[in-house]
């Protein structure tokens, strides 16, 4: 197996499913036939599967780890817990393999902004994070932090919701956030600045519902709070103007 082929496996252990595009933007390879024949030699070892999900367009395959992928990546230093937790691939909803593939399209997006200002992305997705303790449970979607030139490092928890998520589960969730920050396991542990929250809205209304919505809720918590829509961050990126800093509504 070539480097660039244990790439592939290493980053659908982290993101548990991806498109052909996705793999080609994470491995920063520019020729398309050298990915579609690394592809095809990991899928016909069964190191690999895809599902055509999408009909005959483009990017209509998605690829996740087979059981010989798993068994590769075992003589590594990665998560077994995470591991094991990715063998049925295969079984999982559409909406599940949505939800990956937007987990990767943040981290992608991400990654790119930031070399091209000289910045470093240390990003954790939630396979990475099984079985570890001291963070906020259920884990996040992604745990990161950003390094600066100065070497100065900035928190981050990043949560995915899928469409037309109702109030009452972001509540749950913010609320579970409040209680890690009030156990003061980060603050004692880390002892920097508490992470700040984004949430990524999978539609579009949900993220002008809550824009409107959050405001009145936002004293409640003690840390900050950001949303962005996915096709907000596809097509713009993450910046000031697609990420919206919740603040206490005006009496």
């Amino acid at each position: 197996m070539n480097k660039r082929e244990e790439e592939i496996l290493v980053n659908l252990y982290r993101f548990r499913f991806l498109t052909r595009g996705q793999l080609q933007n994470l491995l920063g390879h520019k020729n398309h036939r050298c990915l579609v024949s690394w592809l095809r030699e990991l899928l016909s070892k069964n190191y690999i599967g895809c599902l055509d999900r999408r009909g005959k367009i483009t990017d209509s395959y998605i690829y996740f780890l087979e059981n010989n992928g798993r068994k590769y990546l075992k003589n590594l230093e990665l998560n077994k817990k995470g591991l094991n937790k990715v063998w049925r691939n295969s079984k999982t909803s559409k909406q599940q393999q949505d939800h990956c593939l937007a987990v990767a399209d943040a981290f992608v997006v991400l990654d790119k902004m930031l070399k091209e200002v000289g910045e470093e992305l240390f990003f954790y997705t939630k396979t990475e994070l099984i079985g570890y303790t001291g963070l906020v449970t259920p884990h996040a979607d992604a745990y990161f932090y950003i390094k600066n030139k100065k070497g100065l490092k900035k928190y981050y928890f990043l949560d995915i919701f899928n469409a037309f998520v109702n109030k009452w589960q972001l509540i749950k969730r913010l609320d579970k956030y409040q209680d890690y920050y009030d156990e003061n396991i980060w603050q004692e542990q880390v002892k920097k600045d508490f992470p700040e929250v984004i949430l990524v809205l999978s539609d579009v209304s949900s993220y002008f519902f809550l824009k409107k919505y959050l405001p009145k809720i936002i004293e409640n918590y003690d840390f900050s709070v950001y949303i962005i829509s996915l096709d907000m961050i596809r097509n713009k990126g993450f910046n000031k103007e697609t990420l919206t800093k919740i603040e206490p509504a005006d009496d």
